[in-house]
């Protein structure tokens, strides 16, 4: 492994160098369940960790364990034990570990997965063993393990002749406790963020099906054909453009959707204003004219005066509310608007008779601020959730030797 025994970045008031030793020299190896078949499982008083808790987990889940029969032939795991998986489709995959920080009884390691067991097991060890096996280092090293064409394999006694580099207990604690709580933060801003999705769906399902009503509203919705409401614009080609990486109108092309969610604001490119051709309007409904982007349902509200591809097509709102044509057309589905008999692509001729149905345009601006304020904080977790991640990943690189 690495020859350098001092990490980039460290805790304050550590300096020792860390000490590098083979993993056999620290503990020993144990087979998961063997000899079993499926009718042995599903049932019974013991319980084994699965092959999922493990990929899944850098601290085995106590609560994720499925049942069995106890079995004194096989062994139990114990505190500090760290898991194994030993078999993957990619070797990428390959000997992902996860530790167990658990005292319950009867609990057996599953078949695909094998075991290594400290001689000494200690917090500190656990902590530091759970953050470890999963850093960039160690993981290059188990990769070069992997053995196999269509399946790939490592085995126990190799990863044991590993050298592994750790510092002192007290550091083990403290890079421990780090991830664990940087782990449970961003589990936590995960669960939040999927749930704030699952309470969109809900809601825009139940509020255009007319189920949810904003309180003081009653008057029934009407049918309105698309035309009526907006003004459709199409896009120029690059030729009618003249590019300036200094210039102030964004061109917007079907791939800068890719970097934004519910609006519009940036393009990889700009363009100098030409007053023979028109500028699409702030407040527009964008979205692609043709191909796959159109399945991907790729809906966006311009937030400025904009130029466009000629694979892009936008609304004007004209009668109808800019947000709550965003939702509309969001909850539709382009492709439910598109011709997709071979090449799915939106032309005028789809727009103007598609009908929607539309409430009163009081109604309308209090349907799109709501649906609004959930993207909005949808937006905000994903950002903490990706800052988190990207902070988890640079320590990972430098917290380690």
């Amino acid at each position: 492994m690495i020859d350098k025994k001092i990490p980039n970045v460290r805790f304050k008031g550590f300096n020792d160098p860390w000490e590098q030793r083979k993993l056999s020299e620290l503990g020993t190896h144990f087979s998961g369940l063997s000899g079993k078949n499926k009718d042995d499982f599903g049932h019974g008083t013991a319980r084994y960790v699965t092959y999922r808790n493990v990929y899944a987990n850098p601290f085995t889940s106590g609560r994720s364990l499925d049942a069995v029969e106890i079995d004194l032939k096989q062994t139990t795991v114990q505190y500090g034990d760290v898991f194994f998986t030993v078999s993957s489709e990619t070797p990428n995959e390959v000997g992902m570990s996860s530790v167990w920080m658990k005292t319950i009884p009867d609990v057996y390691l599953n078949s695909f997965c094998f075991g290594f067991r400290p001689f000494s097991p200690t917090d500190a060890a656990a902590l530091y063993y759970g953050v470890y096996f999963r850093s960039p280092y160690f993981r290059r090293e188990i990769v070069k393990l992997a053995q196999g064409i269509s399946r790939y394999n490592i085995s126990a006694k190799k990863v044991l002749a590993l050298q592994i580099d750790f510092p002192k207990s007290s550091e083990q604690v403290q890079i421990g406790q780090l991830f664990k709580l940087l782990g449970s933060s961003i589990a936590s801003n995960q669960r939040k963020l999927d749930q704030l999705k699952t309470l969109k769906k809900l809601l825009l399902q139940k509020i255009f099906d007319q189920e949810w009503r904003f309180k003081g509203f009653t008057d029934p919705w009407e049918q309105r054909k698309l035309g009526q409401l907006v003004s459709i614009y199409s896009g120029n080609a690059p030729s009618q453009m003249i590019f300036n990486s200094y210039a102030l109108i964004p061109y917007i092309k079907v791939d800068d959707l890719n970097n934004s969610q519910r609006y519009q604001r940036e393009s990889r490119l700009l363009v100098i204003e030409d007053s023979r051709v028109d500028l699409v309007p702030a407040n527009s409904v964008i979205f692609p004219k043709r191909g796959a982007a159109i399945l991907n349902n790729k809906v966006r509200i311009l937030t400025r005066p904009a130029y466009m591809d000629t694979n892009m097509m936008a609304l004007e709102p004209i009668d109808i509310d800019a947000k709550f044509l965003y939702s509309s057309i969001y909850v539709v589905g382009l492709y439910k608007i598109a011709d997709t008999s071979t090449i799915p692509q939106i032309n005028n001729k789809h727009i103007i008779p598609y009908r929607l149905t539309v409430p009163k345009r009081i109604e309308q601006a209090k349907i799109g601020g709501s649906l609004e304020t959930i993207d909005l904080l949808i937006a905000s977790n994903q950002r903490k959730l990706d800052q988190l991640k990207q902070l988890k990943k640079w320590l990972l690189q430098n917290l380690f030797v």
